[in-house]
């Protein structure tokens, strides 16, 4: 009798040994496998962190300087013709045509004011003449220098959100004697940020010193100074000029990991 009840001991025991090294090996998995993904989730983290960084820091700030630089640089090298420093209007309407009927659609238009304000020339690419000083309460700044660009409106003729780059024109003085004006299209910035490819699901959103976004974006199209991120989190980051990466909610309400 006592044989019977030493094997079913002995079985018994086996089978309680077996069930704890079943469980030490699955604990050990488990343990072993939180830790892989640990690294593979912190390794995927910081890989992503390292591309918003190099992001924000390089393809979307050199893309919209290059942009704005290519602006300035066309309305400077206006500004410095003799027509224009001479104020011969005729000469300087022709130069402006040539200009405009040249240069990339993402301009929107040109035009040329004398030191009063008055629009001189007719605007290439828009219609009608004003004057930048008495129907601007900003005018006076472009002319004191101490103002280059317009805040963003909408173009009369096309709708299309632009802006207007400023650069005086000086006699052999230096006196201010006009002002040429580079209209931009603000469409093109997101075009251009947009050959960046980000991904399936990132895009990039530029917002003014309003907070008002500046580009049409993936899921708002109609999003051009008509979203209004003023009080969005890292909107306030960015606006505050710093510079980072935070994990925060994006203009719908997704969470999301960015860089401003």
């Amino acid at each position: 009798m006592n044989k019977p009840m030493s094997q079913s001991r002995r079985a018994l025991g086996l089978r309680a040994y077996l069930n704890l090294a079943l469980a030490v090996t699955v604990v050990i998995f488990a343990l072993a496998g939180a830790f892989t993904y640990a690294q593979v989730e912190s390794r995927i983290r910081a890989d992503v962190e390292e591309h918003l960084d190099s992001l924000a820091a390089n393809f979307a700030g050199d893309t919209i300087a290059t942009w704005l630089e290519q602006k300035r640089s066309l309305a400077r090298a206006l500004a410095a013709y003799p027509a224009m420093r001479e104020m011969q209007v005729e000469e300087a309407q022709r130069i402006i045509n040539a200009t405009y009927a040249a240069a990339p659609a993402d301009y929107n238009n040109i035009g040329f004011f004398d030191a009063t304000g008055l629009m001189v020339a007719d605007i290439a690419g828009a219609a009608g003449k004003g004057n930048l000083m008495k129907g601007n309460p900003w005018g006076q700044e472009v002319y004191d220098g101490r103002r280059t660009q317009s805040p963003e409106l909408l173009s009369s003729v096309n709708n299309r959100p632009i802006f207007v780059l400023y650069e005086r024109v000086l006699d052999d003085s230096g006196a201010v004697v006009g002002v040429v004006g580079v209209g931009t299209n603000l469409n093109a910035i997101g075009e251009r940020l947009e050959e960046r490819e980000f991904g399936q699901t990132g895009e990039a959103v530029l917002v003014n010193s309003q907070g008002l976004v500046l580009n049409g974006l993936r899921h708002k199209p109609d999003s051009i100074l008509t979203l209004d991120l003023s009080k969005d989190r890292l909107t306030q980051l960015a606006l505050s000029g710093q510079a980072g990466i935070v994990e925060v909610s994006d203009y719908r309400g997704v969470p999301v990991v960015a860089a401003y």
